[in-house]
């Protein structure tokens, strides 16, 4: 293990009986951190081009750290200024400072600001790809490109100063405290997106060619939903393909006849590997009851269909069987129509809500004959509830799976457990952390090693939706429920609960009851001052699911 610390420096620079003493700031270059090493940049020092493949990088008040690649291990940035860099992975905290310049982030966890105070930036630009999963706070103007796979966790007010572009249909964009629920409308421009609510109004400044609402609470923006090229719509005359259908003419809803008032489509074409979120759900004949559908119907995930009063995303209802993802299907053309209120459609003799205006008219190639006059500005308003509760989506889906099995077709989604998973804690130098035997149930006990000042719990993420069932509205990508954490040593026992308190904390979701908190697949938890003495010291882990 290494330890370098870059700062401040007298050097004489007179000579003989002439001295000369000035400060002068210490630099280093090329400096490579394997799991062990710590490089401590504080007031006055630089470090130039370093390289991160474990251990830990503290950039302190005052220093400078110019275009770091960060592979693995911990940055923890208080005060410094960090001008561009590279992320291909670990995890990298700035609650202070100053960023400058490009970053290039595919993987890892990143996350700027906190309650505290607002980090400073300079001409600073985030290119956020691959796994990088990012939560952006208190800042000043940024501007983040987010493309297909990565993810970022914003707040409304922290979007005054952010511009936000995206790329791809396959990224994740939440914000934390706007509730889909409340949303009334969008309107749609060329360089910003306006999110219209009950609350008022939420501008995203930059570049979103396509998104869609996701009920999630915490503002998910996913595949639009829409039908399948080739879908059978029961218009007054009969049966019309979804891709024939113009402007003018009448389709049957659950109000009567209604006139097609806008008609649009996309194209898509996959390549390699891609969520289910990227596919389209088949749904067999008969999968709702006898003729409904009355032949195979393709909707992609967000799409609703009616059920009680209400609208259930099918992705809620996917059982494997006679509803499942398709993904022998890699090139197809999705369409949506709207009529001039939002109303229920029969596709295939199964009802399925027609479009919301002005949502995500944007995401359409909008190239259909008679389509040209895209309402993107309208303000639409759903006509029927959205239905994602457990209480109420877990009998239908059951019911749909019974049948599946009566109909031939096997059902592969079973039921799990989210907590139940693997844990393993290391330092921040990446060091393995001992874990012993613990007679109380709920609880983990490891042997933490003298002057530990964090450390990091790794558990495998899952998706409640994937784990317990798609009836979860919760797709999080979640590790392991953590309750209070105790050190303790000979001299006594200190409560840890900073945790359960910090929002901007990195690897940890946001916080929810107060007693406990989810990590991701990597979370990093601080530690109280290290005694003085070297001493063989005890953390021990509140895991409420591990019993």
């Amino acid at each position: 293990m290494a330890e370098y610390n870059l700062g401040k420096e007298t050097v004489n620079t007179g000579s003989g009986d002439s001295p000369k003493w000035e400060d002068r700031g210490q630099t280093g270059t090329g400096y490579v951190l394997n799991a062990g090493d710590t490089l401590n940049v504080n007031d006055w020092g630089t470090a130039t081009n370093c390289t991160l493949n474990g251990g830990t990088v503290n950039g302190n008040s005052g220093g400078t750290i110019n275009n770091a690649t960060i592979n693995s291990g911990i940055a923890n940035i208080q005060g410094a200024t960090v001008n561009g860099g590279t992320m291909n992975g670990g995890t990298m905290v700035v609650r202070s400072g100053t960023l400058s310049g490009t970053f290039r982030v595919t993987g890892g966890s990143l996350t700027i600001g906190n309650s505290n105070g607002v980090v400073g930036t300079n001409n600073t630009i985030i290119n956020l790809s691959g796994s990088a999963a990012a939560a952006i706070y208190n800042v000043a103007a940024m501007t983040i490109n987010l493309a297909s796979g990565a993810s970022l966790k914003t707040r409304i007010n922290a979007l005054r100063t952010l511009t936000i572009n995206t790329t791809g249909e396959n990224f994740s964009l939440d914000i934390e405290d706007l509730d889909p629920r409340t949303i009334t409308g969008v309107t749609h421009e060329a360089n910003r997106l306006i999110i219209h609510t009950t609350n008022g109004d939420v501008t995203i400044n930059g570049s979103i060619p396509g998104y869609h609402f996701s009920p999630d609470g915490r503002g998910g923006l996913t595949l639009t939903a829409c039908f399948a090229e080739g879908t059978l719509i029961a218009t007054p005359q009969g049966l019309r393909r979804v891709e024939t259908l113009r402007i003018g003419d009448m389709v049957e809803t659950d109000l009567g006849p209604q006139p097609v008032r806008w008609v649009g489509y996309k194209q898509v074409r996959l390549h390699g590997a891609k969520p289910d979120e990227a596919h389209l759900i088949r749904i067999h004949a008969h999968a709702f009851g006898a003729g409904r559908p009355n032949r195979t119907l393709w909707v992609t995930p967000e799409h609703c269909v009616s059920h009680e009063g209400g609208l259930v995303p099918m992705r809620m209802l996917v059982n494997g069987g006679s509803i499942a993802y398709d993904r022998t299907r890699r090139s197809y053309t999705y369409y949506h129509i709207e009529t001039p209120v939002h109303a229920i459609l029969q596709a295939e003799n199964l009802g399925m809500e027609s479009y919301l205006p002005g949502l995500n008219a944007v995401v359409f190639d909008n190239r259909h004959p008679g389509s040209d006059n895209v309402p993107g500005n309208a303000h639409g308003k759903a006509r029927l509830p959205l239905i994602v509760a457990r209480d109420r989506i877990e009998p239908l889906w059951a019911s749909l799976a019974t049948r599946s099995a009566r109909l031939g077709h096997a059902v592969s989604v079973t039921g799990g457990e989210m907590g139940r998973t693997d844990i393993r804690l290391v330092t921040a130098e990446g060091k393995a952390l001992t874990r012993v035997d613990h007679a109380v149930a709920g609880q983990a006990a490891f042997v933490l090693p003298p002057y530990t000042r964090a450390v990091i719990i790794r558990a495998t993420a899952r998706r409640p939706d994937q784990v317990i069932g798609p009836f979860m509205d919760d797709r999080r990508r979640l590790g392991v429920r953590v309750g209070t954490a105790y050190v303790q040593d000979e001299g006594g026992c200190d409560v840890i609960t900073h945790h359960l308190t910090t929002r901007a904390l990195g690897g940890w979701h946001e916080i929810e009851d107060g007693d406990t908190r989810w990590t991701s697949d990597s979370a990093v938890l601080p530690l109280p001052e290290f005694p003085v003495e070297a001493r063989v010291r005890h953390l021990i882990l509140d895991l409420p699911d591990m019993v």
